[in-house]
């Protein structure tokens, strides 16, 4: 979303329309508050150039980075591109000192602390809206890479130990969004989505007695199709319903070396899949001008499959009814109440093991894991 704004120069803007509680036409996607940002319609090409440096005084440590924009407007067809390289720095780390305790011996150890952390991302983007028989076409594609080390160094007269972890990532989309009024009430809207990404991590160690190594090879994916049916029959009255089907899954393996004898994972090699179907219906419901009312449940059920050490399958059928009121005494005050059930994504990298070299703790994976269910319950007055 950032990106996208930003791409938007302020001499394309029409107005800023912040909409509390819900307004006729207009799909909240489950929020309470949004802002509408209303664009003119007229032809354009803006370009935007930017180039950057974080310069570290304290270590001379230099992080370069760029950004080029596109934007291009004729008639009612939208173009957008992007191209950049964006820079990540850890300024929680540098130098310092450690302080331990031995507890046994009630003795404390000083260290010097050397620590650093950054890395950087490569992006290019794509973008495309216009009509398309009778409805709005939409069509996004992108690609990026990125790196990021975290180096830590401890030290005395007597002790060293040095952390390293390195990560690198790879991660392509491509999503398809159309949406067409038909007959006089009625408006329908189909989405496509596809994710891929793999990526590799590599953890060191080494305190003058012992040499750790662990490594981690993942990929990744995500399909998702989604219908939505929309039936407006007055404008005061708006009702929805539809499906969505989606596909999960991610492919990791794990290894351990410490002073080049390999260790045994518990979970070392483990490929998790879901698939996802959901149904739903909601209505949104204005009896008069001070007050609305929305009201909705989706039905979620998700098969998730776990190949491996610990291979498992489990379902899982989950409710997740919605209401939400606003009322508006003034043209000033409003009151906004929200009650809704609602369910947490799942890690699936914490199915697999993973080891932390700098603490010494080996987190075994789970396989069965589910997802978190929470009652949300707010109130606002404005």
């Amino acid at each position: 979303l950032s990106d996208i704004l930003s791409r938007i120069g302020i001499d394309q803007v029409e107005r800023i329309e912040l909409i509390r509680g819900g307004a006729s036409g207009i799909d909240m996607q489950g929020r309470t508050v949004i802002a509408n940002v209303v664009r003119k319609r007229v032809d354009t090409f803006t370009q935007v150039i930017d180039a950057r440096a974080f310069v570290f005084a304290k270590t001379g440590h230099t992080i370069p980075g760029y950004n080029y924009q596109a934007t291009l407007r004729t008639g009612e067809h939208q173009f957008e591109f992007q191209l950049s390289r964006g820079t990540s720095y850890d300024d929680s780390v540098g130098t310092g000192w450690r302080t331990r305790l031995n507890v046994p011996t009630n003795a404390l150890q000083f260290q010097s602390a050397e620590t650093e952390a950054d890395g950087f991302v490569h992006s290019l983007r794509g973008n495309y809206k216009g009509p398309l028989a009778g409805g709005t076409f939409s069509a996004n594609a992108l690609m990026n890479t990125d790196e990021f080390k975290d180096e830590e160094h401890f030290y005395n007269d007597t002790t060293s130990e040095r952390y390293m972890s390195r990560s690198a990532n790879t991660r392509g989309e491509i999503g398809l969004n159309y949406k067409r009024p038909f007959a006089e009430k009625f408006e329908a809207e189909v989405l496509g989505l596809t994710k891929y990404a793999r990526g590799s991590g590599v953890n060191t160690s080494d305190d003058l007695i012992d040499t750790s190594l662990f490594k981690v090879r993942a990929k990744a994916g995500e399909s998702i199709g989604r219908a939505v049916l929309r039936y407006t029959p007055s404008t005061t009255l708006q009702f929805e319903g539809g499906g969505e089907i989606a596909y999960n899954y991610r492919d990791q393996t794990s290894s351990l070396a410490v002073d080049n004898v390999p260790i045994v994972l518990p979970a070392s090699a483990v490929k998790v899949e879901e698939v996802r179907g959901e149904g739903f219906l909601q209505g949104t419901w204005r009896p008069a001008q001070q007050l609305s009312m929305e009201a909705g449940v989706r039905v979620e059920r998700s098969t998730i499959k776990v190949t491996g050490v610990n291979a498992r399958e489990n379902t899982f059928v989950y409710p997740k009814p919605r209401l939400v009121a606003t009322w508006s005494p003034t043209k000033d005050d409003q009151l906004r109440l929200r009650v809704e059930r609602v369910l947490g994504q799942l890690n699936f990298g914490d199915f697999a093991s993973s080891v932390n070299l700098n603490s010494g703790v080996l987190t075994s994976g789970n396989a069965n894991l589910e997802p978190s269910k929470t009652w949300a319950y707010e109130a606002a007055f404005e």
